[in-house]
C-alpha cells in the first residue's frame, strides 16, 4: 500500500523517468523525491511489459506509508 503502488506503479515496473529527468542511476530517483515538496503529484514514466505509461504519484512523508 505504498505511495507508488497507489499512483499505478507495479512490480516489475521499470521507472524512467520522474518529473520528466530521466533516472540514470539507482539511487536517483529516492534523492528526487525526497527533494519534492509533501503533497506535491510527480509523473512516473514507466516501462510495463514493453510498454512506457505515464502515472501521477502523490508525495507523502515516510510516516504516512505506513
Amino acid at each position: 500500500d505504498s505511495p507508488a503502488f497507489r499512483g499505478g506503479v507495479l512490480p516489475g515496473d521499470l521507472i524512467l523517468s520522474y518529473n520528466g529527468h530521466p533516472i540514470q542511476k539507482t539511487n536517483d530517483l529516492p534523492i528526487m523525491v525526497a527533494n519534492s515538496p509533501l503533497g506535491s503529484e510527480a509523473v512516473l514514466e514507466v516501462l510495463r511489459k514493453g510498454e512506457k505509461k505515464k502515472l501521477s504519484v502523490k508525495i507523502v512523508s515516510q510516516s504516512e506509508t505506513f
